[in-house]
Parts: C-alpha cells; sequence; structure tokens
C-alpha cells in the first residue's frame, strides 16, 4: 500500500514545493497588479478593484468544481495512468506558461483583462485544492502528516520572503520601466513551473486500485451529482465543528490584518514604517514560531495546538485595546512586540488548522467508502474566499458609516472608536468562538487511528456487525452517524440520507 511507503526528504520538498508556485504568483499579482493595470493598462482604480472581486467570486466556485472533478478523475484513463491529483500539476505547467505572460500585457482593453485575469484566477486555484489532498494521500501517519504541513509552511514563508524583494531589485536595475514588469513576470513564471514539476515528479499519490468508486457510473454522470456530494460533506460531523474553527480563524486573520494598518496609522498615530517594521520583525521570527508549533503539535495534537494559538491571540487583542486607552510611554516597541507575539498565535492557529484538514477525509472515507480529498479541499477554499471577500466589503461599509476619510491623517472620533473595536473586539470574539468550538472536537491522534484501523478491516472483508464497542462509540463521535449508516455504497448512502431529510 502506497501509504506506508517511506518519506523521503524528496518527498518532504516535492509536496510543499507548490508553495513556491503560490508565493511567486501570489507575491507578485497582490503586490504589484493593481499598480499595473491603473499605471500600463489604463484601467481605472474601480474597473481594478471591481475586477479583483469578481475573479476571486469566479475562482471560489471554480474550486468547488474542480475539488469534485479532482476526486472523480480517478476512474478515467489519464487519472488511472498520471494519478487524479499529480496530472492536473502536470498539466497546468504548459497552461500557466501561456496564460501567465498574457495577465502582463499592456494596453489591451478592458474586457481582455476581465476575460483573462478571471481565467488565469481560476488557472491558480487547480495547485491550491491539490495541495492539502497529497498530505493525506502520501501518508496516515499522523506524525509524518503534520512534519509535511510544517514543511509546506516553512517552504512558502521562505518563498514569500525572497520572492518579495524581486520586483524591488528589477525596479532599481530597469528604473520605474515596463521591462521591469517583464523580467519579474519571467523569472516568475519559470519558478513557478518548475515548482509545479517539482511537485510532480517527488510526490506521489493513493493508486487508482485503491480508490472506491460507484461501480456503472462514468466520472461525467458523477460530476452531474456535484451539488449533492457537496451537500454530503456536511453530514460529518467532525467536519462541521472544523469548518467552523477554520471560518472562526479566517474572520479573526482577515479582520485584524485589513485593519491593523488602520488601527496603527489613526489610532495609535504612529508612521507607516512602524507598520512595516513590525511585520518584518514578525515575519522573520516566523520559522521559529512554525518549528515551535510542529513540534507542539506533534507532542499534543491538533486542536491543543489551536487552542493554544488562538489563546495567545485573545491576549494579544485585549492587550492592543489597553494599548489604544492607555497610550504608555514606549508604545512604538509595545506595539512591535505583541505584533510578534500575535504573529506566533496565528502561525499555531494556522498550522494546526491545516494539519486537522487531512483527517477529514479518513472520517469521510468511514461514511461514503470514497476518497473525497479535493471536494473537502474546495469546500475549505471556497469558504476562505467567500468569507474574506464578505469580511472586506462588510468593513469597508463600516468604516463609510462611521465617516472615515480618504487621504487625511486624522480621522474623526467616531471613526476611530470603530476602528479600536474592530480590531480588538471583533477578532477577540471570534478566537473565543474558535476555542469552545475547539474543545468539542474529538478527532484527535488515537480516535483518527481507531478510524483508519475499521476501515483497513471492512476492506478486507471485515462483518460489520462484528465492531467491538469502542470503535462503534469512536465513529459515531467522529461522524455524527448510528454506525449502521456508516460504510455504505455512495447510492444507498445518499437515499438514506434524502429519505431522512424528508421525513424530518
Amino acid at each position: 500500500m502506497n501509504t506506508a511507503r517511506k518519506i523521503t526528504w524528496k518527498n518532504y520538498f516535492g509536496v510543499s514545493s507548490v508553495n513556491i508556485f503560490i508565493a511567486t504568483t501570489q507575491n507578485v499579482l497582490s503586490a504589484w497588479l493593481m499598480y499595473y493595470y491603473t499605471t500600463y493598462a489604463g484601467l481605472s482604480i474601480m474597473a481594478v478593484g471591481t475586477l479583483f472581486a469578481i475573479s476571486k467570486l469566479a475562482g471560489a466556485f471554480f474550486s468547488l468544481f474542480f475539488g469534485e472533478l479532482s476526486d472523480k478523475f480517478g476512474q478515467t484513463r489519464l487519472g488511472k495512468k498520471f494519478g487524479r491529483r499529480r496530472f492536473w500539476l502536470l498539466a497546468i505547467i504548459p497552461v500557466h506558461t501561456i496564460l501567465f505572460p498574457l495577465v502582463w500585457l499592456p494596453g489591451m482593453g478592458v474586457a481582455y483583462y476581465y476575460f483573462i485575469y478571471i481565467l488565469y484566477n481560476c488557472v491558480l486555484r487547480v495547485p491550491q485544492i491539490i495541495i492539502p489532498t497529497l498530505t493525506t494521500e502520501m501518508t496516515t501517519d499522523s506524525t509524518v502528516r503534520a512534519k509535511i504541513e510544517g514543511m509546506k509552511q516553512a517552504v512558502g514563508a521562505i518563498a514569500t520572503t525572497a520572492l518579495s524583494a524581486l520586483p524591488g531589485i528589477m525596479f532599481l536595475y530597469f528604473g520605474k520601466d515596463l521591462a521591469a514588469f517583464t523580467w519579474t513576470m519571467i523569472i516568475c513564471d519559470v519558478l513557478a513551473c518548475v515548482a509545479l514539476f517539482l511537485q510532480y515528479k517527488w510526490s506521489f499519490e493513493r493508486p487508482a486500485e485503491e480508490l472506491h468508486f460507484n461501480p456503472g457510473r462514468s466520472a461525467w454522470q458523477e460530476m452531474k451529482l456535484m451539488f449533492r456530494d457537496l451537500g454530503s460533506t456536511l453530514r460529518v460531523r467532525a467536519f462541521r465543528q472544523l469548518l467552523a474553527m477554520f471560518v472562526a480563524q479566517i474572520s479573526e486573520r482577515t479582520i485584524s490584518g485589513y485593519v491593523n494598518t488602520y488601527f496603527i496609522i489613526f489610532v495609535m498615530l504612529m508612521s507607516p514604517t512602524v507598520v512595516a517594521g513590525a511585520n518584518s520583525v514578525a515575519y522573520l521570527l516566523g520559522l521559529l514560531f512554525l518549528s515551535f508549533f510542529l513540534w507542539y503539535t506533534i507532542k499534543t495534537d491538533g486542536a491543543t495546538s489551536f487552542r493554544l494559538g488562538a489563546w495567545v491571540t485573545l491576549l494579544v487583542f485585549a492587550a492592543f485595546a489597553w494599548l489604544a486607552v492607555v497610550r504608555p510611554p514606549h508604545a512604538e516597541i509595545w506595539l512591535i512586540g505583541l505584533t510578534i507575539v500575535l504573529n506566533f498565535g496565528k502561525t499555531g492557529i494556522a498550522n494546526a488548522s491545516f494539519y486537522l484538514m487531512s483527517f477529514i477525509p479518513d472520517v469521510d472515507e468511514m461514511v461514503t467508502r470514497e476518497r473525497r480529498e479535493a471536494l473537502f479541499s474546495g469546500v475549505f477554499n471556497f469558504v476562505d474566499t467567500v468569507i474574506q471577500a464578505s469580511i472586506m466589503f462588510t468593513l469597508g461599509l463600516v468604516l463609510s458609516a462611521t465617516g472615515f476619510q480618504q487621504g487625511v491623517d486624522v480621522q474623526p472620533e467616531s471613526t476611530v472608536t470603530s476602528i479600536i473595536a474592530i480590531y480588538t473586539c471583533v477578532p477577540f470574539c471570534f478566537g473565543l468562538w474558535g476555542i469552545i468550538i475547539s474543545k468539542r472536537f474529538k478527532l484527535n491522534r488515537e480516535n483518527h487511528l481507531i478510524v483508519l484501523q475499521e476501515i483497513a478491516r471492512l476492506k478486507n472483508g471485515g462483518d460489520r456487525g462484528a465492531v467491538d464497542p469502542q470503535t462503534r462509540a469512536t465513529v459515531e463521535l467522529l461522524t455524527g452517524l448510528p454506525y449502521e449508516q456508516c460504510w455504505q455504497e455512495p447510492a444507498a448512502a445518499t437515499e438514506h440520507h434524502v429519505a431522512a431529510a424528508a421525513a424530518r
């Protein structure tokens, strides 16, 4: 069985190298594309903002579609030959090589940029969906999964730190000329494609013969049932709980990240350089924080790491409120110190969330007998995008309603008060919500192993009626379903739950 295969350093780096792709493309797009489109492409700031919003939503819905497609792709000829996950990494290389430069062509008109950027944003989602699935595909060992997730975060952090300087270097060499963007684009395109190839070359997945598909249905027929499958993910109790924890951490992270600059400039009345300095120091220490939480997660479990990170963030947000009200001497030092501690807490929350996500497809297999890693990855990606877009839109409305003024150094008192509340109280509440849910989350290392052993027993022809009481209780605790409703053929499971829903 391939999940028992030894993981080498090549496999660790291979499965993590796609984060170089994400760091490369997202760094360039998020940092420079708005400036490029307004300066060289002739788009208005409103047109660019609308373009980014529409492309994010399009990418979010594409994530759901592609997740389902990847899961069902294993029953096709190409999927059996190249893999239902890794095939897409290989296929996206020529697509990205051609499409990425087209995003950066100057003077092409509004319709062209809308079409090409929305298309490219959907292409970006393919590796993002594949990333979480390979952790689960390559091993069932929870300790190895924790190491893989830590490696992925480390590679992503190093790549982002290194590549963030690339556009600046190009500007120093070429000046504010189109050539600076052209060479940045070429370097990033090459790095992104190399990263995709390395992940294809040095990662592996479950062979097709280990997968269970509904007999008599083609991949296309299965795709027609996409919305049925999306709804079925919510049947799993552990997934519902983790999704709630995920929403809490996304909301906390998005709100604090979006309002951080406003808090420092308009509440603390400090220079924007303090923002950059605080974030740079915190970022440099990120790898140390990640190393700690990697060790702590292996020593304890994901939910405990999540709570530790969340409690740290709660204390920091309370301290930020104190800082805004009291304004002690040496406030800059306090601010930088708290920002570093906040990054420590966020690192723990993020690391734990990705680690726990790798367990969900195993619990789901106990219910459906299918391996649906990409479907769950697509759902998480969709929720992440929609929550971020909704929060940013809502925050814009709230700040406007409080009298926020563009281009001024001092905001009205009502706006300042609102910024303090938004930056401290709202993330505090989301963090507390995440902690409460995590206390009820019982998918730990021991329970996960029980589920894996039960799946192996049933795959080997074991009788469902011969299940031992502890295993039955654990399966029911994690799935939220009676044991008799688990390990059914997909069609039978669907008919049962539709009938149950109608009866209710």
